[in-house]
């Protein structure tokens, strides 16, 4: 307690010691300097050439309806639909599948089941994540096979073989959460 009370008594001298020398010190005078007067010289304008308006106007794109970037890849993008995989055969659950229909997205989906599983056939359900809709959910069959002769296509310099051929059928177990 007693350096609680030495510290305070510090702190009041050093308050102290600051308005005795504020008061000792008189502020000096600012001595202030007379502004010298401004002379304006007249400025001569020369006439230009007026430049013909480039755009059209103003009434004209008034008249016009807007359309911004932000909008034509919003109505893009409301074409396409999101899903999720649900349920199936294999424990690959998840992911995110972009496309524009519900077996579109399962072509992709089971694209990715079959790089992870040796399984030639499988079940799996999409269930719809667009925000916005119905999380209706879609069943489908996936199967892969060995082609007879493999598929060649050629890009440029460069040919792409083709040696397995993946389909894609909805089943009947086509469920409506909604409900």
């Amino acid at each position: 307690m007693d350096l609680k009370i030495l510290h305070d008594n510090r702190f009041m001298a050093d308050i102290i010691k600051g308005i005795r020398d504020f008061i000792v010190n008189e502020p000096k005078p600012v001595i202030q300097s007379v502004p010298q007067p401004v002379v304006v010289q007249p400025v001569v304008v020369q006439p230009q050439a007026v430049a013909q308006p480039i755009a059209k106007p103003i009434a004209q794109q008034m008249a016009q309806p807007l359309t911004s970037v932000s909008q034509s890849t919003e109505s893009e993008k409301s074409e396409k639909r999101s899903f999720t995989i649900v349920e199936s055969d294999v424990a690959e659950l998840g992911g995110r599948y972009v496309a524009s229909s519900p077996i579109a997205a399962a072509r992709k989906a089971s694209r990715q089941i079959f790089k992870k599983t040796a399984q030639n056939l499988i079940r799996f359900v999409l269930k719809e994540t667009t925000r916005g809709a119905t999380k209706k959910q879609f069943s489908y069959v996936a199967n892969r096979e060995l082609m007879k002769e493999p598929k060649i296509i050629r890009r440029g310099d460069r040919e792409i073989k083709y040696t397995v051929a993946y389909t894609v059928k909805a089943c009947i177990g086509t469920k409506d959460e909604s409900k």
